[in-house]
C-alpha cells in the first residue's frame, strides 16, 4: 500500500508532462495552420498585388523569391508611366529614375505621360539631354507607345539657344518615325515655330500616320502665326487616316483643311475643338458650304468653340458659321476697354438662332459692364431646347436670374447644371438674391439638378 501510495505521484508527472507539452505543440501547429501561405497565391492575385505598390515596394517584394521576381518582370505592370522634367525643382533623380525605367522595362511601356515644367534659361540644356537620353533608352528598347501626353514644352518661350531646342525636335523626331501604333499624341502647349513644329508632325505622320485617334495640337505652334496659309500644313494633316478627336487652332483652320477631313476621315470624325485666340489670325472666314460637306461626310460630328479675349460680335459671328454642329461654346470676352462696342446682345441673339438644335453646353464670361443682355439671355435659353450644362459670368439683374429659376420650375428650360456668378450687384440685390435662391431651393433638392447663383458686391456700396 505505502508503494502504491508513494509511486503513484511519481509516475503520474511525466505523464502530466508529456501531456502539456503535446497540447502546446497541437495549439502552435493550429496558430500555424491558420497563417496565410503566401507560396499558394495564384499569379493573377499576385499580379494584382503588385499593381496595387509602389515601385520600390515592388522591388522589395520581387527580392522574396524567383517567382516572385518573375511577376516583377510583367509587362502589364509597367504599361503606364507619368514623369515630370524640367522646372525650378527638376533634379538629377528624377531623370536618372526615368532613363533607369527606360532601360529596364521600356519595352512594356504603352501609355506615357510627360508633363514638361517650364524649364528656365539655365536648365533648359539639362532637360533636353534628359528627354534625349530618355527616348533614346525607349527606342532601344523597341518601345511601342499607344497614347503619348507631352505638354507645356513652350519650346519658343524658354529656350535660349537654338542648337538645344534644334537637339530636343530631333530626339523627338527619331523617336516619332519609330512609333507605329500610336492612337492618341498630345503635345498641348508647345509653342514651336513653324519648322520645327513640321519636323515634329511629319515624323509622326510617318510612323502613326493611320493609327492616331486622337490628335491634340492646340497651341502646337507659337501664336499669331497663319499656319493655315501654309501648304505643308495641309500635306501632313492629309496623312492622318483615322482621326476621330481633333483639337487645334483657329489659325491652323481652313477651308481646305475641312475639305480635306471631311474626305479622309469621312465617317470617322467625331470631334473638333478649336480655339480662337485673340492674338492667333482669326479674320479669315470658312464658309458656311464647307461645314455643311464635312456634316454630311461626318453625321456624327460635334465642334467645341473656345473664344479667349474676344468679345465682338463680328469676330465672334464671323467665325461661327451657322452651320456648324456646335455642341460646347465658350467665351471669354477679356477686359472691356472704353472705345469698343462689343454688341454682346447680338451675339447672344445670334447663338440662340443658329444653334438651337445642336448646342448642349456653354460657358460664358462676359464683360458687360456698360450693356444689358438679360433679355438676350433669356431668350438664348429659351431657344436652345438642347442646353443642359451653363456657366456664366456677367453683371445680372436679379429679377433675370429668378426668371431662370422660374423657367426650370416650369420645364420650358431643362438644365441639369447652372451656375451663375452676377458682378456688380449692391448689398441689398445680394440679399435678394439669396431670397430668391431659398424660394426655389425645395425644387432645385426635388429634381436633383446643380444650380448655383452667387454674387459679388460692389465694394464701397
Amino acid at each position: 500500500m505505502t508503494d502504491c501510495v508513494c509511486s503513484k505521484p511519481v509516475n503520474c508527472l511525466p505523464e502530466l508532462t508529456t501531456a502539456s507539452s503535446e497540447n502546446q505543440q497541437d495549439e502552435s501547429t493550429s496558430e500555424t495552420n491558420l497563417l496565410p501561405d503566401w507560396t499558394l497565391l495564384p499569379d493573377v492575385v499576385l499580379t494584382c498585388i503588385f499593381g496595387c505598390l509602389s515601385d520600390a515596394d515592388r522591388h522589395s517584394m520581387a527580392l522574396v523569391c524567383s517567382r516572385w521576381s518573375r511577376i516583377f518582370s510583367r509587362p502589364c505592370l509597367w504599361r503606364y508611366r507619368y514623369f515630370r522634367f524640367g522646372g525650378l525643382r527638376s533634379n538629377r533623380t528624377e531623370a536618372q529614375r526615368a532613363i533607369g525605367f527606360a532601360r529596364k522595362h521600356g519595352h512594356a511601356l504603352r501609355y506615357l505621360t510627360v508633363i514638361c515644367e517650364h524649364p528656365s534659361f539655365s536648365l533648359c540644356k539639362r532637360f533636353q539631354k534628359t528627354v534625349t537620353d530618355f527616348f533614346g533608352a525607349l527606342t532601344w528598347k523597341n518601345c511601342k507607345l499607344r497614347h503619348l501626353i507631352m505638354g507645356q514644352l513652350y519650346i519658343d518661350r524658354y529656350w535660349r539657344y537654338d542648337f538645344t531646342r534644334e537637339r530636343l525636335v530631333a530626339s523627338l523626331a527619331r523617336f516619332l518615325k519609330k512609333q507605329t501604333t500610336l492612337e492618341l499624341f498630345d503635345m498641348s502647349e508647345a509653342m514651336f515655330g513653324v519648322n520645327n513644329g513640321f519636323k515634329v508632325l511629319e515624323a509622326l505622320a510617318a510612323g502613326s500616320g493611320r493609327c492616331v485617334r486622337v490628335l491634340n495640337i492646340e497651341d502646337f505652334f507659337h501664336s499669331r502665326l497663319a499656319i493655315f496659309r501654309n501648304s505643308r500644313f495641309h500635306q501632313v494633316i492629309n496623312r492622318f487616316k483615322d482621326i476621330s478627336s481633333f483639337y487645334l487652332n483657329y489659325n491652323c483652320m481652313s477651308e481646305e483643311l475641312v475639305r480635306n477631313m471631311a474626305t479622309t476621315c469621312a465617317g470617322k470624325l467625331l470631334h473638333i475643338s478649336i480655339k480662337v485666340y485673340k492674338h492667333d489670325p482669326h479674320y479669315h472666314v470658312i464658309d458656311n458650304f464647307t461645314w455643311r460637306h464635312i456634316r454630311n461626310t461626318c453625321p456624327k460630328l460635334r465642334v467645341s468653340m473656345y473664344f479667349e479675349s474676344i468679345g465682338k460680335y463680328e469676330d465672334i459671328s464671323r467665325v461661327l458659321s451657322r452651320d456648324i454642329p456646335l455642341r460646347c461654346l465658350q467665351i471669354w470676352s477679356g477686359v472691356h476697354h472704353q472705345n469698343d462696342t462689343w454688341r454682346l446682345s447680338d451675339t447672344l441673339n445670334y447663338i440662340g438662332e443658329h444653334f438651337s438644335q445642336t448646342l448642349e453646353d456653354a460657358s460664358l464670361g462676359l464683360e458687360n459692364g456698360r450693356e444689358s443682355i438679360d433679355d438676350a439671355l433669356i431668350a438664348m435659353l429659351l431657344r436652345c431646347k438642347r442646353l443642359e450644362y451653363f456657366d456664366l459670368q456677367v453683371a445680372l439683374m436679379v429679377p433675370t436670374m429668378a426668371e431662370i429659376y422660374r423657367l426650370q420650375q416650369t420645364f420650358k428650360i431643362g438644365l441639369l447644371k447652372c451656375h451663375i456668378s452676377a458682378e456688380n450687384l449692391t448689398g441689398l440685390e445680394i440679399m435678394e438674391l439669396e431670397n430668391v435662391n431659398a424660394l426655389y431651393q425645395d425644387m432645385i433638392n426635388e429634381r436633383c439638378v446643380d444650380f448655383r447663383f452667387v454674387a459679388n458686391e460692389l465694394p464701397f456700396l
